[in-house]
């Protein structure tokens, strides 16, 4: 999360989908919020409300959300990466766990509607650059967005198996249907 007490805005990171990216752009303008963060870069804006007791109204509040399918997929390839004792033969095996409940303390499995409130506008990693140069206006700042903490890229439709595309539909049906995803 990244808070900017003199520009009224919220940053909230909702994991895999280029937060690491933007808390970077972002930073140089949130100095002034830094004691406000809890120890967690994934804090839900209901949380943080919760823990700060804050008036949010006259703040900016925005995150991003992205596929579940590709967020899954990339999630997947960035513990495979750095973990050593990966247990998963490949992304089936890894959503299958997912499917039995594994793993459902990680911040980058939770639900993605579950990080944000009815005043947050939501943005797509699909449409990064337009949503986020968006954002930059709304928010009276100019910052570059760079690339940072790149995971796999590939055609996540091309790992899927019927059985794993199903239990993510499961998973993260109530995301799909409110930031009208599909798998294609």
């Amino acid at each position: 999360m990244i808070i900017s007490l003199s520009k009224r805005f919220i940053f909230v990171h909702n994991p895999k989908t280029a937060g690491s990216s933007i808390s970077r752009a972002l930073k140089p303008f949130a100095k002034d919020g830094r004691e406000l963060l809890k120890t967690t870069k994934h804090e839900t804006i209901t949380g943080f409300q919760e823990r700060t007791k804050m008036d949010l109204s006259d703040f900016f509040i925005f995150g991003f959300t992205r596929n579940p399918w590709g967020r899954a997929c990339s999630f997947y390839h960035y513990l495979q990466k750095r973990r050593r004792k990966f247990k998963f033969n490949n992304l089936n095996d890894f959503i299958e766990s997912l499917g039995r409940g594994e793993g459902s303390a990680w911040h980058s499995v939770k639900q993605q509607h579950l990080f944000f409130n009815e005043n947050t506008y939501t943005g797509r990693f699909e449409t990064l650059k337009q949503d986020f140069s968006f954002i930059m206006d709304k928010i009276g700042v100019q910052t570059h967005l760079n690339h940072y903490n790149k995971s796999f890229k590939c055609r996540y439709q091309d790992l899927y198996n019927e059985k794993s595309r199903n239990i993510i539909a499961d998973l993260y049906k109530i995301d799909i249907d409110k930031y009208n995803y599909t798998f294609e």
